[in-house]
């Protein structure tokens, strides 16, 4: 049991070795001060914030994701009639919207984006607009 470790300034704090779990139980508190890494990458909404990214992005176009950690998409369309959207992450369909007939409505599709990975929004059939993308990374 420890209950402390307090390494010096500037030196660095190695605990377990590959394979080891490290287990923080339930009711205890945990804190990181500085960035918390598994594997040299970055860990989702560690050290991350929202950005409204509309302005930048469009239907079609294909985004890498070069920020050094996992980001989350979230992409808010505007469908009209007989329309569908899908989400492509590395050239893979991962999720679609679909409409068929009716009133137009607005739609919202999620996605985590490995670091590295190609990223995009792509009309499938019909003209699918944008209302909202935000990215947390």
């Amino acid at each position: 049991f420890v209950d402390k470790l307090d390494p010096q300034s500037g030196t660095a704090l190695e605990i377990g070795t590959s394979g080891d779990t490290i287990t923080v139980p339930s009711g205890a508190t945990f804190n990181v001060a500085g960035t918390l890494q598994s594997g040299g990458v970055g860990m989702l909404g560690i050290g991350q914030s929202w950005a409204e990214v509309s302005g930048s992005r469009a239907m079609g176009v294909t985004y890498t994701n070069s920020t050094g950690q996992p980001i989350m998409v979230v992409i808010s369309l505007h469908l009209d009639d007989a329309e569908v959207a899908e989400f492509r992450i590395g050239g893979t369909a991962m999720g679609s919207v679909q409409k068929s007939g009716g009133n137009p409505a607005r739609m919202m599709c999620s996605m985590i984006v490995p670091e590295g990975d190609t990223y995009g929004m792509f009309n499938t059939s019909g003209t699918t607009t944008v209302s909202n993308w935000a990215e947390l990374s």
